[in-house]
């Protein structure tokens, strides 16, 4: 058996739309549903509202994890990919390892550039 805990899902209730500004959606304790409510037509608290679907990977996870790959470009992950895990974190999303693996080879990127660069100038 696994001790591994699994956090608990948010309550079912209305919450911020995580696709749409403007509006509530109904998350019924384990997905967003397909009804939405204008905010302004509501009186809605929000200071326990998952922004995201937890469990869902994050899309910054998914650049972070692409830039990594483009050549020469590879260290924008590693501006991206802080955000990623601060988002992952709070909204307690996946795409942890994808982000990570991103910025390692935007560093690996970034550091043949660098040295790329060292050997021009020191060269001639």
């Amino acid at each position: 058996m696994s001790d591994i805990q699994t956090p608990a899902e948010p309550p079912a209730g209305w919450y911020p739309d995580p696709w749409r500004w403007g509006g509530h959606r109904w998350w019924n304790g384990t997905a967003w549903s397909a009804s939405f409510v204008n905010t302004a037509e509501v009186d809605f608290d929000d200071s326990t509202a998952p922004r995201v679907a937890p469990g869902s990977v994050n899309s910054l996870a998914i650049v972070a994890l692409v830039l990594g790959f483009v050549p020469y470009h590879g260290a924008v992950s590693l501006v991206v990919g802080p955000f990623a895990l601060r988002e992952i974190a709070r909204n307690r999303q996946r795409g942890r390892l994808p982000t990570i693996v991103g910025m390692t080879f935007g560093g690996l990127w970034l550091l043949a550039f660098l040295a790329a660069v060292v050997r021009i100038v020191t060269t001639g």
